[in-house]
């Protein structure tokens, strides 16, 4: 029987599919003639909290993202994808532009590990990739490209950039900031579309809107990009402070939904639509959660963490919990602190059940951080968290985690245009096959790889004879 949040989640999703018919309400998208030639043009958006499920829709019922569902349908969908580890959003996204796996590409987490614990990367200088991005393949093209809010884009051969979401002091005026990190040629249709009102600041429908129309405005250029990135990010916080099943996050993703809707328009009246690849990928997905487990309190009373004078941060450690929400990743300074992290952990998760150990080898085997000594993957209905002041266990702050390291909630991707095989589903894709794949629709090469481009989702000749070559050895046998 569903939750009474469930049914409320459900007439919800009825009541936004009505107002939000999606591509079938606005313009079906066009049958293509020329399939199987290179796009001219690849639009690549990234959705926070796009489950697989938002990327199908069931007979009978509503899509909860009517154009994701409808490009999903006449293009290709995946039905289940691979994320990284830990799968949170700027480890993804660094992948989703080099095809490469966290401790290759060297943007392991959300957070930096300090000596004071983990700091906002948001609000620190980030580091710059390790390895060659999509960006710097399309610079060495002679072709332009723009990143629109994508997590990690500020430091790349990128030119025209919106800068990804930041926490800023207090004593930041978002206006000043923003006109001082804005790509010049990017500011006045900026200012023009709002982009001085500090809610732009934060993850929302106003800064979704604004992205969605900054993107218009340079595929209507002199110049449009042969590459555009786009992160649409309003429907984390609904997800956080309501939780997947809620009205909230339906509403959320249906509003996000609508400005692909959206976009896909401005392809079309630019008369793009038809010569462009479309690429809508989840940069992680969200489950339930409501009850927050804080590991480094235990770890404070075993005397790996020592508080500040306020004992809310840690004045040094020499062990530390970093937390994910759905993971924790255990740094230690040297293998006796660890071994007395890992005993302390090891009876915590036994009388808690809160979560269980991910051995080194694991995350070795997933591309994580190779500076951790072990992890923690959260049981379900848990929340990993990194306070030192707070009761051991206590609600949830939030109402949905993710950050798993071993693949729980995985995200959506759905493809359709110029180069993409049409009606297709693929069962599995990996979040660090996208690059490649996307690569192999602009007509080049991204350096070395730990993911490959997936020939099932590809139209182009050659791919297509190799595809089906295959496929004939296969059904033919040795």
């Amino acid at each position: 029987m569903r939750s009474a949040r469930a049914w409320r989640a459900l007439a919800a999703l009825s009541l936004v599919a009505c107002a939000n018919p999606g591509l079938e309400g606005s313009g079906s998208l066009p049958e293509l003639a020329d399939a199987a030639r290179l796009p001219a043009r690849l639009v690549l958006v990234s959705v926070a909290g796009m489950g697989v499920e938002q990327t199908r829709a069931e007979p009978g019922a509503p899509a909860s993202m009517p154009t994701v569902a409808a490009l999903g349908r006449a293009g290709a969908r995946a039905a289940g994808v691979d994320a990284v580890a830990p799968a949170t959003s700027y480890p993804a996204h660094a992948t989703l532009v080099t095809g490469r796996l966290p401790a290759h590409h060297g943007i392991t987490a959300d957070r930096v590990l300090g000596a004071h614990g983990s700091e906002s990367r948001r609000a620190t200088p980030r580091p710059a990739l390790r390895t060659p991005a999509l960006w710097d393949a399309v610079a060495d093209s002679g072709r332009r490209s723009v990143a629109l809010g994508w997590p990690g884009s500020n430091a790349g051969r990128i030119d025209l950039v919106f800068p990804e979401r930041f926490e800023l002091a207090p004593d930041v005026v978002w206006k000043d900031w923003i006109e001082s990190h804005l790509s010049p040629g990017l500011l006045e249709p900026a200012m023009r579309r709002g982009a001085a009102d500090p809610s732009i600041a934060d993850d929302g429908p106003a800064r979704d809107r604004l992205l969605v129309g900054l993107a218009c405005d340079v595929l209507g250029s002199s110049t449009p990009p042969a590459l555009l990135l786009v992160h649409l990010s309003q429907a984390a916080p609904a997800l956080a402070a309501a939780g997947p099943d809620s009205e909230r996050a339906a509403t959320a993703l249906a509003s996000t939904d609508s400005e692909i809707a959206r976009l896909v328009d401005c392809l079309r009246d630019e008369g793009f639509l038809e010569s462009s690849a479309i690429l809508v990928v989840g940069s992680h997905g969200a489950s339930s959660v409501d009850t927050a487990v804080h590991p480094n309190v235990l770890l404070r009373e075993a005397g790996l963490v020592v508080p500040a004078s306020d004992s809310r941060a840690p004045a040094r450690w020499t062990a530390w919990v970093s937390a994910n929400g759905g993971s924790g990743l255990v740094h230690a300074r040297g293998e006796d602190d660890a071994r007395l992290a890992r005993r302390a952990l090891e009876a915590l998760a036994a009388r808690s059940g809160a979560f269980r150990i991910v051995a080194a080898r694991e995350l070795l085997a997933r591309g994580a951080d190779r500076e951790a000594w072990f992890g923690l993957e959260a049981a379900e209905g848990f929340w990993i968290g990194e306070a030192i002041d707070a009761p051991l266990l206590a609600p949830a702050p939030v109402r949905a985690g993710w950050g798993s390291l071993e693949g729980a909630a995985a995200p959506g991707f759905v493809a359709w245009g110029r180069g993409l095989r049409s009606g297709t589903q693929i069962d599995t894709l990996r979040q660090v096959d996208v690059a490649p794949t996307v690569a192999r629709l602009l007509g080049f090469e991204i350096g070395e790889l730990d993911g490959a481009p997936v020939a099932g989702l590809l139209g182009l000749p050659a791919v297509a004879a190799a595809r089906d070559a295959a496929d004939e050895e296969t059904s033919n046998g040795p």
